[in-house]
């Protein structure tokens, strides 16, 4: 059992990744836009943030980098996932960006919690 941020402005998707996440046992928040996120990361120091690039307020790359450079949120792990087909690209090229999994949208829910229990299983080892 996990905790975990659900950052994402689709409230769609926010149900549907946060009901299947409790069914598998974890303690899920949410937040829905990206001073939110902030907020939410801060307070509750979720072991796993899943979080969207484009979001209101702030986007992702915005909120990536505010978590990395806070000493309280910096180890916290981070899954992208997305819809921007050209964020993969700035992730893997740009080494600035420490991020534990990435999903472009739509993706496959099996592939999903593979990715979620992989990055849950490193904290522990």
């Amino acid at each position: 059992m996990a905790k975990i941020l659900v950052a994402e402005d689709e409230i769609d998707i926010s149900f549907i990744i946060g009901e299947a996440l409790k069914k598998k046992g974890h303690i899920v928040s949410f937040a829905f836009d990206g001073e939110e996120t902030l907020k939410k990361a801060k307070k509750e120091n979720p072991d796993l943030v899943i979080l969207d690039i484009m979001m209101p307020k702030m986007d992702g790359f915005a909120v990536h980098h505010e978590l990395k450079k806070d000493p309280k949120t910096k180890k916290m792990f981070i899954l992208v996932q997305t819809a921007k087909a050209d964020a993969k690209n700035v992730f893997l090229s740009d080494k600035s960006y420490e991020v534990d999994g990435f999903l472009e949208k739509p993706f496959d829910l099996t592939k999903f919690f593979d990715m979620v229990e992989g990055i849950l299983k490193s904290k522990k080892a």
